[in-house]
């Protein structure tokens, strides 16, 4: 629903800023490594814990950024998010 809100054309800027701000708390409670700072936290709770299969220092693997998930969704552009 959000991703089709942000895909209109007739949104105001005030709309898209609200939704766009509603899409990122939502992906960052699906994906919380996505969020500011939230890479090295996992980590450092995984090396804390003991669970090395949360330590994974591999930058290509795990979710992709928020702002490119919302460019695929919405067809805009990373920048005009």
């Amino acid at each position: 629903m959000i991703d089709e809100k942000l895909r209109r054309k007739e949104c105001t800027a005030a709309e898209l800023s609200y939704q766009t701000a509603r899409r990122k708390e939502l992906y960052e409670l699906l994906f919380p490594t996505t969020a500011h700072g939230g890479g090295a936290k996992a980590a450092a709770d995984a090396r804390w814990s003991g669970d090395a299969s949360r330590n994974n220092c591999d930058t290509h693997s795990g979710p992709e950024r928020f702002t490119l998930n919302t460019a695929k969704a919405t067809g805009k552009v990373g920048a005009a998010l």
